[in-house]
Order: C-alpha cells, then structure tokens, then sequence
C-alpha cells in the first residue's frame, strides 16, 4: 500500500490495472504465465517454457514448444505496467531483496522464478527480507503476484490508496535497475526477465 496523493518515494500514483504488453487486464489468475507475455520482435512470446501467446484467448496458454525462456537471446525492456523491467545480472545464484517501501500494512505476495514458487505467502515488511534465485544460463522469469493489498483495516484508518505497493534490488545487475518498485492488486502478477550473463 501506499499513500493518497503522494508521488515518488513513497509509491506513487494508483495506476489502476496491470495489463501485459499484449493489453489484457489480468484478472484472479491461478496461472502465473497466463499473463507472462511481451512483445519480442513483432511477435507476442510467453514468459514461460512450454505455453504459447493465444491471440483468441488474449494470454498464455499451455501448449507449444519452447518460450522466450529457453532462447539466448537478451531482451530489455519493461514486461508490465507493474514498474518492474528486466535486467542482466553476472552470478548466479544472485541475491533478491524486497521490502515495503512506503506505510508498512502487511501486502503479501507469492514469488516464482521461472514458474517454480520460490516463496509463497511473503508477509512485505518494511525490513528488508532477502531471497536466493538459482539462475538458468540466458533467460529466466521472475513473477511477484498479489495475494492481497493489504490489512484492509489500516489501510482505512491510514487512509492509504489500494494496491500492493513495494520494492525489490536485485544484486549483481551489469545491465538495467537494480532497485526497482512495483504496485499490483490482489490476483495480479508482474514479471521481469533476468538475464543471467555467466
């Protein structure tokens, strides 16, 4: 969560819904790389290994051979409209922090590296908390997804706008942000590519 009316430190604007590159809302989900999808050339690529862009159903589905997961090829760029973008990072296994970077509410949140739940059920503090990502040579997936916005109850009596609102570092970055924020709302997943550069 985050304050009303209050921009940049302590999370900004309420931008509303994640959408994917691909522009569909993302919507209570139980499959992460539904909505795992950007634009790779002039194609639409799913995050994932094994799902392939399905331009009827306007998301990821499974089904197809390999996705941009298992190419070799670098892309940069912003996969969502959740503040997170990809970055390149020089060691494996890499260091991810997160935190609650604005009033500390209780936002929770599942992490998967590559579709595998590598935290389920994160309590965001305003301490910082540190996770340890096992990288696949070239791409890999990190997804952070909502599991809810908040203790609706402080959020009322602080007055704080909806949204789980945080921030992440990511150690040993050579290319892109290395502290990045991000705001979702519950259901919602935003992804980045790491590129792990060995």
């Amino acid at each position: 969560m985050y304050n009303r009316g209050t921009g940049g430190g302590s999370g900004g604007t309420d931008t509303g819904t994640t959408t994917g590159w691909g522009g569909s809302q993302q919507q209570q989900q139980t499959d992460p790389c539904e909505g795992n999808f950007y634009f790779y050339g002039y194609a639409m690529v799913c995050g994932c290994n094994g799902y392939t862009f399905s331009a009827q159903q306007n998301k990821c589905v499974p089904g197809g051979g390999s996705s941009a997961s298992t190419t070799t090829t670098q892309s940069t760029g912003q996969n969502t409209q959740s503040g997170l973008s990809d970055v390149t990072v020089n060691r494996s296994p890499t260091q991810i922090t997160v935190w609650d970077h604005g009033t500390e509410d209780y936002d929770t949140v599942n992490i998967y590296l590559n579709n595998q739940l590598v935290q389920g059920n994160l309590v965001l503090r305003n301490a910082r908390q540190s996770l340890t990502l096992y990288l696949n040579p070239g791409n890999n997936i990190l997804t952070v997804e909502a599991v809810n916005e908040g203790d609706p109850e402080i959020n009322r009596q602080k007055n704080l706008s909806r949204g789980n609102a945080a921030a992440i570092e990511i150690s040993g970055v050579t290319g892109g942000r290395q502290s990045q924020e991000w705001v979702l709302y519950t259901g919602q997943t935003g992804t980045m590519q790491i590129y792990y550069q060995s």
